[in-house]
């Protein structure tokens, strides 16, 4: 007898695809427990943490599509918000599932709750979709089109979530005429730039690649330094992270070298702007990954939003980066309108 888990697998009629899956033969959960050592001082569980668990998570449902002779990398994490923190002694749940597959890449939704095992209840943390590109031979090359199995759309939610993908695909495509990547340079009158490095020792990833998880908590921890360099207090939560992109893989070896730096502030919110470098050990340098956190500043007290330092720019390219977190922002602001109007 099969058991009730076992992947639903159907020959294909598309001629060179091998078979599909449904989106439920490689759903996962993933559920942690959040025990006080994780918490921060304010009795918080940092984004960075819930960031990697993401990572972690939405890779599970991709490795299951492929199949064992194939491999998942998270090549992009579409950007979230953050609606509440995560408690101690809550447990922090995951669901993963795949909502989309492309010629060579697929689409995996993680919805995070926290729940409070004491009470019952259970809170919505942040909803995140994340890109991943399969590969084969030991990392070394791309999946072809022939190899990468078709996804089943059989309930009116796997139809949803089929097009929902294609039109945040759509909106990645269009932000990138839109916006455009400034690099941090220190500058007269700018904030600092915050630095981090990291060496990875250790194989923590697929075909001795660093694990994406792990680049996406180091860069939070940076982007939050930079945030609390600004305010000159702690008082601050990650609202957003905005798009991030692996623009290369990072070597087991390598070291990693995070910046960070102000970009835009707001009344009672920043933007900070983070950039991921990879250190070969011959001493090359490559940009790895790229992203922007939104952070909100907190009453010591009440505990609610208030007033961010503003910081106004001062040369031409400070004021073209402050141009591109506005056009940002407004960007988020319409992907939301669409969605809400069309799903």
């Amino acid at each position: 007898m099969m058991p009730n888990n076992a992947p639903i697998i159907t020959p294909n009629p598309i001629k060179g695809k091998p078979f599909s899956r449904t989106s439920e033969a490689s759903a996962y959960q993933l559920q942690v427990p959040i025990f006080s050592e994780i918490a921060n001082e304010h009795g918080r569980v940092e984004a960075g943490y819930i960031l990697k668990l993401i990572d972690v998570a939405g890779c599970i449902p991709s490795k299951r599509h492929l199949g064992p002779d194939f491999d998942p990398v998270t090549a992009s994490l579409d950007r979230m918000d953050f609606y509440a923190p995560v408690n101690p002694w809550e447990i922090c749940v995951l669901d993963a599932k795949m909502t989309r597959v492309w010629k060579t890449s697929m689409e995996t939704r993680v919805v995070v709750t926290a729940w409070d095992f004491r009470t019952g209840d259970i809170r919505l943390i942040a909803t995140a979709y994340l890109v991943t590109v399969g590969l084969k031979n030991g990392g070394a090359e791309k999946i072809s089109v022939d190899e990468m199995p078709l996804l089943q759309a059989i309930t009116p939610e796997d139809k949803m979530l089929q097009h929902s993908a294609d039109v945040r695909k759509q909106y990645r495509s269009f932000e990138l005429t839109r916006t455009r990547f400034i690099a941090l340079v220190e500058e007269e009158d700018a904030p600092i730039i915050t630095e981090a490095i990291m060496t990875f020792k250790e194989g923590n990833g697929l075909a001795r690649l660093v694990f994406g998880g792990v680049i996406l908590s180091q860069i939070y921890t940076t982007a939050l330094q930079a945030a609390i360099a600004h305010v000159g207090d702690n008082h601050v939560v990650c609202a957003r992270q905005d798009r991030m992109d692996f623009l290369e893989p990072t070597h087991i070896g390598e070291t990693l070298r995070a910046k960070a730096q102000i970009t835009k502030t707001w009344h009672s919110s920043m933007e900070v702007q983070v950039e991921c470098e990879a250190i070969s050990q011959t001493g090359e340098i490559r940009v790895v990954a790229t992203t922007y956190f939104v952070f909100v500043r907190l009453d010591a007290t009440t505990g609610e939003p208030t007033t961010v330092t503003p910081w106004l720019p001062k040369t031409p390219r400070q004021t073209e980066r402050e141009k591109m977190a506005i056009a940002r922002r407004r960007l988020r602001e319409d992907e939301a309108a669409h969605f809400s109007m069309s799903l």
